[in-house]
């Protein structure tokens, strides 16, 4: 209730039914996902430099004109849709970033300080006493090497072995085509990629 609150402009009347309290749910389940993302992230550490430094440039710039975007709407007569708007921008940049590997590390640390600095004015991110989200979304089941079928373990190597040679584009191939096949890549410290499987 409180997000549905959030995303209405305060001088109009809030739509208050079963559809928007659906969507509600959604974005804070998006947000509780990504902030998941983001704990999980904090301690790997990046396996390619270069292709790293550049992930991080592109989330600070991200995050300084969501950080923009988001003071602007409050500035506008507490325009809290417009607000809520710039923040989803910052989510869409740091999930696009997550679905590369990127989202370790100092990119991880970068997104969490904008969250942190949002949820100061917005207070989002709590949890209610006894309270369970019900798994409307997706859920992840990490998948071994040695137990996913050949075409996958395949499309797996042949994007590790992409980004071995730093060819980016075929790389990005392989985790879209995984991605299609339901299966989620997120690179280790080890070097060794965790596979997820999205149910």
């Amino acid at each position: 209730f409180r997000w549905l609150v959030l995303a209405s402009q305060y001088r109009s009347p809030l739509n208050f039914d079963e559809n928007s309290l659906t969507q509600a749910k959604k974005s804070i389940t998006r947000l509780d996902k990504l902030c998941d993302m983001i704990e999980e992230g904090l301690t790997i550490s990046p396996e390619d430099k270069e292709a790293y430094e550049h992930a991080l440039s592109q989330m600070q710039k991200a995050t300084a004109n969501g950080i923009q975007a988001f003071e602007a709407g409050m500035n506008d007569d507490l325009n809290t849709p417009r607000a809520i708007a710039g923040l989803f921008s910052i989510v869409k940049a740091a999930e696009q970033q997550g679905k590369k590997g990127f989202l370790i590390s100092e990119v991880a640390t970068t997104v969490k300080d904008t969250l942190n600095k949002v949820d100061s004015v917005l207070g989002i991110f709590y949890e209610p006493k006894d309270f369970e989200v019900e798994a409307e979304e997706q859920k992840e089941e990490v998948i071994s090497l040695e137990d996913l079928s050949e075409n996958i373990r395949v499309m797996v190597e042949k994007r590790q072995s992409a980004k071995a040679s730093k060819n980016w584009s075929e790389a990005d191939l392989m985790r879209d085509k995984l991605l299609e096949e339901g299966y989620v890549i997120v690179d280790q410290a080890t070097g060794q990629p965790q596979v997820k499987r999205v149910a």
